[in-house]
């Protein structure tokens, strides 16, 4: 079934067949047409048929003579890498000897500051191809390229959009260009490029060591993840030194990325796939058929699902590269809270924030999310494999809260301890006797699952966004029915008959 969207508000009446319409066709490969003096873009019954966002390149293997290695890799680089005198950044000074990771590190930054394709072939070849076989046993390699042209498009008309039914037309002009109204939280192409990092790097794991250029995302790969043993230590620090204790009875601190050692195909397969799910959760975003009402676009919703998923991936990507458990433990609660704001606002706003955080932790969401990895296994059988593994992680939390918080306790019992230990970021003078429930009837150890339940939230928006928001929208409504149906109980338990 196709879907359609009124953009006369956006285009107004006298909307002429001129760059407008280009960009739009560019974006979504459709034009709006004009019906019955209304502009209207229809989406197709099988979605839009534009161009990705993100490419991944075929694996090269780093065997035999390196020489013609750079080019094969540079050849796949988007080809607006140029860097001009004017624009070209200045090089970082950067001795080496200090060790592994600032030897990386240094490379890393020469492959940042090249100037255009053939700059980052030599230094491939001579430079970063020999360490990282030599040094790092890596074996394979692939590239990542971004259209950033494109995305920014697509960005740029979602911000238009939004302008041109947000501010009269003769005072557009100067809150866009002058005040650049929106900048400090709009994302830009390349940002929503490095949404990629988070499936890359958790310390001590390292799935890649990646090089970023104007052209894209080089990626190094070897038959399982890199444990880098400083980023190991400066974890154990974090965790002699937290000063809020953490449940790591279960194997330590875990990390947001759930990846077994297996072969460099595997490893491949598994880039292939986040590369896949980033491109499709960043299209969700961009197309305005995803925030129609009524057949019109809701452009402040879509700029506000825009900017929050910018804010998410940067709390998953800060917690991530945190060696500190509780760093972590703070990012994920943080991005769960974005979670629930957007299921809320995407969804029915009646259910409110905190029963959308509650269900986003419930047993019956984690299986959910096997549901939606089960819809997706002959489709991607990684990506299913992954959210399987991460959803398991949401049951060892009940667990792990369980254990320390009596056995008898029931799973909306379980889920008010969550939302406590949530509100303990606020402080510890918290009401209704949650710093009891907390500290003095139950231990206080926050599970250190919760990393890796918040990859699994996001794995399944990326996977399935409209079934994802829906499905914990749908157990929000059924906890906060639940907990009405409990307090008139109670009361009518308290009233003397």
């Amino acid at each position: 079934m196709s879907r359609i969207v009124d953009l006369t508000e956006q285009l107004g009446d006298g909307y002429p067949a001129g760059p407008m319409s280009d960009m739009v066709y560019s974006a979504f490969r459709r034009r709006p047409v004009l019906k019955t003096g209304r502009w209207i873009l229809e989406e197709p019954p099988g979605g839009f048929n534009a161009d990705p966002f993100l490419q991944i390149g075929q694996p090269i293997a780093l065997d035999g003579h390196l020489d013609d290695f750079g080019r094969r890799v540079a050849a796949f680089l988007s080809p607006d890498m140029q860097f001009t005198d004017r624009t070209r950044p200045r090089s970082v000074t950067a001795t080496s000897g200090f060790g592994l990771i600032s030897e990386l590190e240094r490379l890393q930054y020469e492959v940042y500051f090249a100037r255009d394709r053939a700059d980052v072939a030599t230094v491939l070849s001579k430079k970063v191809a020999p360490f990282l076989t030599k040094r790092l046993g890596a074996t394979h390699c692939c590239v990542v390229r971004p259209s950033l042209k494109l995305q920014q498009m697509r960005l740029s008309l979602a911000k238009a959009w939004w302008a041109l039914s947000t501010f009269p037309k003769n005072d557009i002009a100067r809150r866009v260009t002058v005040d650049r109204v929106l900048d400090p939280i709009m994302p830009l192409a390349h940002e929503m490029g490095n949404w990629l990092h988070v499936f890359l790097s958790s310390p001590p794991i390292q799935v890649t060591a990646t090089f970023q250029c104007l052209g894209g995302y080089i990626l190094f790969y070897r038959e399982g993840p890199w444990t880098f043993p400083y980023a190991a230590a400066a974890g154990i620090f974090g965790r002699f030194n937290a000063s809020v204790s953490l449940d790591t009875s279960e194997g330590g601190m875990r990390s947001g990325i759930w990846l077994k050692p297996g072969t460099p195909d595997r490893i491949y397969d598994y880039l292939r796939t986040v590369t896949k799910l980033i491109d499709r959760l960043a299209f969700f975003a961009l197309n305005p058929m995803n925030f129609v009402e009524a057949g019109h676009l809701q452009s402040t919703q879509q700029i506000q699902f825009i900017t929050a998923l910018g804010l998410l991936f940067s709390d998953i990507q800060a917690g991530n590269e945190v060696p500190s458990n509780y760093s972590k433990v703070s990012f994920s609660l943080s991005a769960l809270d974005k979670l629930a704001n957007i299921i809320e606002a995407m969804t029915d706003r009646a259910i409110g924030e905190g029963h959308a955080f509650k269900a986003l932790l419930s047993t019956t969401t984690a299986n959910g999310l096997r549901w939606i990895a089960r819809q997706y296994a002959s489709a991607d059988a990684v990506a299913s494999q992954l959210l399987r593994a991460q959803a398991r992680r949401l049951l060892q939390v009940h667990r792990a809260v369980r254990n320390q918080a009596g056995a008898h306790t029931t799973e909306a019992q379980r889920l008010g301890w969550l939302r406590s230990y949530r509100n303990l970021r606020h402080g510890t003078f918290l009401e209704r006797g949650q710093f009891s429930d907390l500290f003095v009837t139950s231990k206080g150890l926050v599970p250190s699952h919760l990393s890796g339940v918040t990859m699994a939230m996001v794995l399944g928006l990326a996977m399935d966004p409209e079934k994802f928001l829906y499905l914990v929208a749908a157990q929000s409504a059924t906890l906060k029915a639940g907990e009405a149906a409990e307090r008139i109980r109670r009361a009518s338990a308290a009233t003397p008959r």
